[in-house]
């Protein structure tokens, strides 16, 4: 019998054909270009998601005076539309597909997805590019650097292994949203042509989605190249010139005791040698990528804490069991540099305002898989979670004013919850 090579246009399926779709067995799947009307198109931002209900639609916020942030779409066609964002956060154009959505479990293992770019303007900005694979569920590429690479020689054609979306006992069954484009900071890309082929040969190599977050990365990101490496030769300095007590390792929640948070730290923790290691943006990778690098080399400090993983959540949705593979390999390092030091590991941080925010509930996954971690390595385990909630499971602006970063009442609110572990670990010692 002779072999039917398997073709879905991803712009192209009529809500007729996706409602048969689940009435017929994988091998008589066929996807047909001939309605080229997607069901929808979404368009998101950071606060919010909208229905694009003509040919184009914009999220336009201003941030301060003169200066906007915004989010636009463009349908050229129904196969080709445009993504524009400056100043964003979050920006992301949506295929959408309601009802049973889309079948594409028979494409993830030997499929390939196939898609015309065009970017422009993005060397100040990412890309990514994005498969559901259900609810709180995404499979994510990075194309940051190959965007760069790109900008502006016009349409370039990506073939890309539907293994690298494939997400660990995801149900593939009813895609809602088999196709999205993400983008932040500055730039603008155009898309066309999407296929998902059952095989075919690729031109990009994509990493490992169950390493991302063990294998040791700087922080390359339009927002951070200017200052993360020279941070990072700051600490080294600052750790050969003292002896701290006390190392803090984390990302931006971290790192804002020396900004939100100073005023705090000097009212109740002043006395204390201390070297602040949290770096905004950070994820579990950059974290290893520095102790790999000399950040707690010569240092014998008597305390650590440590809190990291939101990253590994907001930028790429990761699953939360590769994102407590990089914490467990933080540990591993930390205990092999510096073992006579007592390791306090944190709960992620509660994020977004309600307690079933998509964000918060990955990390609360991954917090529910630290206790066996610090076990292994005789860490400490604190969750100061609850502290920043209110009885309801919301957290406040008031505390929390982009629902992420602690403000000096959030950072009052830590160090109320530290400071039993400093006088245990520290003070005590030190009479």
């Amino acid at each position: 019998m002779k072999h039917i090579k398997r073709t879905i246009f991803v712009a192209a399926i009529s809500a007729t054909l996706l409602s048969c779709m689940s009435t017929q067995t994988t091998d008589q799947l066929a996807f047909s270009d001939q309605l080229k009307k997607p069901v929808s198109f979404k368009l998101r931002n950071h606060e919010q998601t909208i229905d694009i209900d003509k040919d184009s639609a914009e999220l336009v916020k201003a941030i301060e005076p003169g200066k906007n942030q915004y989010t636009k779409a463009s349908i050229v066609s129904s196969d080709h539309a445009q993504l524009s964002f400056q100043n964003s956060w979050h920006s992301a154009l949506i295929w959408h597909y309601p009802g049973q959505g889309v079948n594409l479990a028979p494409y993830i293992e030997k499929g390939v997805l196939s898609v015309d770019l065009k970017v422009e303007n993005i060397q100040d900005g990412a890309l990514n590019l994005v498969v559901s694979c259900g609810q709180d569920c995404t499979g994510k590429i990075r194309l940051r650097e190959w965007a760069q690479q790109h900008d502006g020689q016009g349409w370039q054609t990506l073939h890309l292994s539907m293994k690298c979306f494939k997400q660990p006992n995801a149900d593939y069954s009813q895609i809602q949203h088999p196709f999205i484009v993400e983008g932040d900071g500055k730039g603008t890309v155009e898309i066309k042509n999407i296929k998902i082929k059952s095989q075919g040969q690729t031109n990009f190599r994509c990493p490992d989605p169950a390493l991302l977050s063990t294998t040791p990365a700087v922080l390359n990101e339009y927002w951070s190249t200017d200052w993360w490496m020279p941070r990072h030769q700051q600490k080294l300095n600052d750790a050969k010139n003292q002896n701290p007590d006390f190392v803090l390792i984390g990302d931006s929640i971290t790192h804002g005791w020396e900004n939100s948070g100073q005023a705090v730290w000097q009212k109740w923790f002043s006395d204390i040698s201390s070297l602040n290691l949290g770096f905004s943006g950070d994820r579990t990778e950059n974290v290893l990528w520095r102790l790999q690098h000399g950040e707690v080399d010569g240092i014998s400090p008597k305390f650590v804490m440590i809190m990291i993983g939101t990253n590994n959540t907001g930028h790429r949705m990761e699953n939360p069991a590769y994102i407590a593979n990089g914490i467990d390999a933080i540990l591993a390092e930390l205990d092999q540099r510096i073992p006579q030091a007592k390791v306090l590991l944190l709960n992620i941080f509660p994020r977004g305002a309600h307690s079933n925010d998509e964000a918060r509930q990955n990390n609360i996954k991954v917090n529910q898989l630290l206790d066996g971690i610090a076990q292994k390595y005789g860490a400490i385990r604190a969750d100061f979670n609850p502290a920043f909630l209110q009885e309801n499971g919301d957290l406040s602006a008031d505390i929390m004013p982009d629902l992420l970063h602690p403000n000096e009442q959030g950072y009052e609110i830590w160090a109320r919850q530290l400071t039993p572990y400093i006088e245990q670990y520290i003070r005590t010692e030190k009479e």
